[in-house]
């Protein structure tokens, strides 16, 4: 059976896994439904987060876990009603002495970690304890979500550089803000969000940090070539939206609510980014992420998940003139 993984940094209350499991998600994939595919999920957190990540699960009724008949996962129809802690060896670490956390589930793992630690020691986590059932060599989607923003610049490097290092076939997905549209030219919103965030106290006391260094979307690509990605695609979600968003994704929302200050939302959009990476090896061994850095044509373009993986259709929805492309 093939192996693939899904690795949530930073998780927090992230409800990805269970919307993929109930089937929510809004673009469903034909590739999940093949039998012989086997999709393992990690959410990495702090321990005290992933404490609290326990206790909402085990609140979680049993109906609102619904499992999709074309996953495969350990329980074909629904997950029980509670979620429990198997007895297993323990593994002592830096960050946790504990159990690892699992649910009935056994494709679905909790682990407490502390991101501005080694992130050797994650990976030595993950690989060394058998219930984690983690193998560097599957191809592997490491998801960073407005992280990087509370880290230092340093422990960012250290955690794609041990990705690039250590993983065979690696995606790297990062959804951060950036404090400037172009490099060399100061930005009135972008200093103002940099204020704001730093009288909230988000900002890391280790400087600088990740934010104030990685201030276009450009720069941020330039960090992920010197921890050892060279293939990374990227975009600001002004331009996101008008790509990688579906035209039935824009139209959901429209109906959903009317923009009153579009100005602003333009504003906000362009202080954001949205980018992957990955290694040249892995994408001519893996097909399968290949497809994440392919850049259509704009009038060849389609959004439609029915499209077969042979044709050359990028799966994020990429295309010419709004996104920036380095290999």
């Amino acid at each position: 059976m093939q192996q693939r993984q899904v690795v949530i940094l930073g998780a927090g209350k992230d409800t990805t896994f269970l919307r993929y499991q109930a089937d929510l998600l809004t673009t469903p994939t034909t590739v999940n439904s093949t039998p012989d595919v086997n999709i393992q999920w990690y959410e990495v957190d702090l321990p005290s987060v992933i404490e609290t990540k326990k206790r909402l699960l085990k609140t979680i009724p049993q109906n609102l876990m619904a499992v999709s008949p074309h996953h495969t996962t350990s329980s074909p129809h629904l997950l029980p009603a509670t979620v429990e802690e198997r007895s297993v060896t323990k593994t002592p670490t830096q960050n946790s002495t504990e159990v690892p956390f699992k649910a009935a589930n056994s494709s679905y793992h909790l682990v407490p970690f502390d991101l501005r630690s080694d992130p050797v020691e994650l990976f030595e986590l993950l690989t060394s304890n058998k219930a984690y059932n983690f193998n560097r060599n599957a191809p592997t989607i490491f998801v960073l979500e407005c992280v990087f923003m509370y880290l230092s610049e340093d422990s960012t490097k250290r955690i794609l550089s041990a990705i690039s290092e250590l993983c065979k076939l690696p995606l790297v997905v990062i959804y951060d803000p950036i404090l400037q549209q172009k490099e060399n030219e100061s930005s009135p919103f972008g200093n103002m969000m940099h204020q704001h965030l730093k009288r909230a106290g988000v900002l890391p006391r280790e400087r600088p940090s990740s934010i104030e260094t990685c201030v276009t979307v450009s720069i941020y690509q330039d960090k992920l070539f010197n921890c050892g990605f060279d293939t990374v695609i990227g975009c600001n979600m002004a331009d996101a939206y008008e790509s990688i968003v579906s035209k039935s994704q824009r139209n959901h929302v429209s109906s959903i609510e009317m923009l009153d200050e579009l100005e602003e939302w333009m504003l906000l959009m362009n202080h954001y980014c949205f980018i992957t990476a990955t290694t040249s090896a892995a994408a001519q061994t893996c097909p399968l992420l290949k497809k994440f850095f392919v850049v259509s044509d704009e009038e060849n373009f389609t959004s439609s998940s029915t499209v077969p993986l042979e044709d050359p259709i990028s799966s994020l929805g990429f295309i010419k003139g709004k996104c920036i492309r380095r290999q």
